[in-house]
């Protein structure tokens, strides 16, 4: 959607992903030849286009669970970056207590039937810098589950990374609405990198 929301606009965009799957899913609303696809992790993502604006976005960045992975990403994001251009992703804030904030059950309506997702904690051996948890997808016949673990990185480890890479923040927001970032209260952490030189 926002690969097409660019294209919209007259931009010619590259969208990236990992699965096939979600590519797909993509393409089938893609608006001609303004917008490009291509299968590819965020680390090991290879052009010989540039880009005026990189966007990391749905909270990707903290599917990223080691230091190397990081580290390339930044390193790719940079190398990928036209000299004016700006990199903007969010990370949600490690200082709230996301056991309690994301330990609900939601209630769906689709066209099938209601859906009721339950989020459950899955593993809590791991560092706190880490959160794995598995939505729990009750239909009427049958129950699918998707796991997933994710990184909560501090704003000032996420500002180093960026800085070894040879980025520098330029702005961070602690909302969508554009509001400080607070490090003790602010659910988001919203990022705008630009290149060091």
């Amino acid at each position: 959607m926002l690969c097409q929301a660019y294209a919209a606009q007259g931009h010619r965009v590259m969208g990236v992903d990992p699965a096939a799957a979600m590519l797909a899913v993509a393409k089938r609303g893609d608006p001609g030849d303004l917008v490009s696809w291509a299968q590819s992790r965020s680390e090991d993502f290879r052009s010989d286009r540039t880009f005026d604006l990189i966007i990391m976005t749905g909270h990707a960045f903290q599917v990223l669970l080691g230091d190397a992975q990081v580290e390339a990403t930044f390193a790719t994001m940079a190398a990928h970056l036209n000299p004016d251009g700006l990199i903007t992703f969010e990370s949600r804030n490690p200082a709230l207590n996301w056991d309690a904030i994301w330990g609900r059950t939601y209630k769906m309506d689709t066209p099938q039937g209601p859906v009721r997702a339950a989020r459950r904690m899955t593993d809590t051996s791991r560092s706190p810098d880490y959160l794995s948890f598995a939505w729990d997808y009750h239909f009427a016949d049958e129950t699918l589950t998707s796991e997933s673990t994710l990184r909560f990185m501090s704003h000032r480890e996420i500002v180093s990374f960026a800085e070894a890479a040879g980025l520098r923040l330029v702005q961070l927001f602690g909302d969508w609405d554009g509001s400080k970032f607070d490090a003790d209260t602010s659910r988001e952490m919203i990022f705008k990198f630009r290149r060091s030189d």
